[in-house]
Parts: structure tokens; C-alpha cells; sequence
């Protein structure tokens, strides 16, 4: 499987290309105008699960800023598989495959500063 991030929705799987970002408008706020940067991601979709030899380690995302986080880790260069999976309404995991404990240091720290890292959540049946 080629190295890149992919993402489980309930119709398949998509593989993460890359990032676009412009900006639109002028947004009145108290008396100030600002430009508003839009962020969006392009994918394609793929057609078995990607598997990786050897897992590095694990993070737990918040879902209100998974999309933010996806952005901020294409700016980063991929390093290995990762793979996020929604665990329960709030909260997806990130799997990193076949890299090196840095590079999960460096995901972690990313997660970190937009205060989106969680932890392990609690499965209720």
C-alpha cells in the first residue's frame, strides 16, 4: 500500500491527496475586516482497506478537528501509513504504520497544539 493518509467512511475508503486552501471575502467582525481562509481536502476514493506491516503507534483525534489536524499533517511531509478510523461520534483513531516513533512524537505534538488530542475513549455496549 502506498504511503499516505487514508480515511474509513461508511461508503468505503479515501486516500488523502492533498490540501487546498483560499481565501474568500471579507468578514465584518466588531468594525474589523479580515480575510477567511477556506480549507478543504482532496481525495480519491480506493478500493480495499490499506494495510501496513508494522504498527508504530496510536492517537485518538477529536471528530471537531479532524479536519484541521488532516490539513496540518499534509503540511508536514507523510511519513508511512496512516490510517484514521471513526471510534465513536467524537473521537476517531489514527493508526501510524511503518515509520519511526519520531515521526508519531511529531503527530502527537500537531494533535497537541490544536488541542485535539483525546484519549483512549471507554466502548459501552
Amino acid at each position: 500500500m502506498k504511503k499516505g493518509i487514508y480515511i474509513k467512511l461508511p461508503s468505503g475508503w479515501i486516500r488523502v491527496k492533498t490540501r487546498i486552501g483560499y481565501e474568500i471575502g471579507d468578514v465584518v467582525k466588531r468594525m474589523r475586516y479580515r480575510r477567511v481562509p477556506i480549507l478543504g481536502l482532496i481525495g480519491e476514493g480506493v478500493e480495499e482497506e490499506p494495510i501496513g506491516d508494522k504498527i508504530v503507534g496510536r492517537l485518538y483525534i477529536s471528530a471537531y478537528r479532524i479536519t484541521k489536524y488532516i490539513t496540518r499533517v499534509l503540511d508536514e511531509r507523510v511519513s508511512g501509513l496512516v490510517i484514521i478510523k471513526p471510534i465513536t461520534k467524537e473521537t476517531y483513531e489514527l493508526t501510524l504504520y511503518d515509520s519511526t516513533k519520531n515521526y508519531l512524537k511529531k503527530l502527537e505534538k500537531i494533535a497537541e497544539e490544536l488541542n485535539a488530542l483525546k484519549k483512549k475513549p471507554i466502548k459501552t455496549t
